[in-house]
């Protein structure tokens, strides 16, 4: 009877060992979408950035360059104001 006490026992660790192995490489599947999600954003921002700096360069030349003419002030404040819109 005793051995069949420990074969039960050695039977339910076998079972728990296989549903945490299970459970296991469930949560490895979920680290690694993550991982690839957290990835995914980084370049987003990261073309956001690249974007974001090139708006202010362009608002910047263009903010100068309604500085040094006078011509067209009307057309430059517009397209000023649509890229700070962008900006935002």
């Amino acid at each position: 009877e005793e051995m069949e006490e420990i074969k039960q026992e050695i039977l339910s660790l076998s079972a728990k060992y296989s549903s945490k192995c299970v459970e296991s490489a469930a949560l490895e599947e979920k680290v690694g979408s993550l991982t690839k999600q957290i990835g995914q954003a980084q370049q987003h921002i990261m073309q956001l950035d690249a974007k974001n700096r090139h708006l202010r360069n362009r608002l910047a030349l263009e903010t100068n360059a309604g500085d040094d003419g006078g011509g067209g002030m009307a057309e430059q404040r517009e397209e000023i104001h649509r890229i700070q819109q962008q900006l935002k």
